[in-house]
């Protein structure tokens, strides 16, 4: 629950506390690294307070995910973040996740999707549908719009 709670709160930041614009550069979308480190910056603070073990980059032999907050050796939840200019998004949320998850001993994954305009309402579509037929279990998606909006004054 902690960390469906942290994935919620990085949304809300990145889509109402304006920190999408730490996601580009003079317009341009950075890398997905940007991503995480906002994140590990949110995350670092509720796993502090929650006790939980935050490990960025944890890798249990199929590679690195991006993060695994753990309690003890049976309590292990993963976030993977992409963005949806990452020509992996599909791949991500099918394979490389599920393997993660599959090394890690866990069932419960959450897929962090950052909308950065880097993908058609076409493809957005098509994933969306691949999410919604995809059979349980499987990593919880998360769509987060990371593009930038006027300010309220201007809106």
């Amino acid at each position: 629950n902690v960390v469906e709670e942290i994935c919620e709160q990085f949304r809300h930041l990145i889509e109402d506390g304006q920190l999408c614009e730490l996601l580009y550069d003079n317009g341009k979308p950075k890398h997905e690294s940007a991503a995480q480190k906002i994140f590990y910056a949110i995350a670092y603070g509720y796993c502090k307070q929650n006790n939980l073990d935050l490990s960025p980059e944890a890798n249990s032999g199929r590679g690195p995910v991006d993060f695994k907050i753990s309690r003890g050796f049976n309590a292990k939840v993963l976030v993977e973040i992409k963005l949806t200019s990452n020509k992996q998004l599909e791949h991500g949320f099918t394979k490389q996740l599920p393997a993660y998850q599959e090394a890690e001993g866990t069932l419960t994954g959450f897929y962090l999707v950052i909308h950065n305009g880097g993908a058609s309402e076409a493809r957005l579509e098509k994933f969306t549908r691949l999410v919604n037929e995809t059979p349980q279990p499987a990593p919880r998606v998360i769509m987060v719009d990371g593009i930038p909006r006027p300010s309220a004054s201007r809106a």
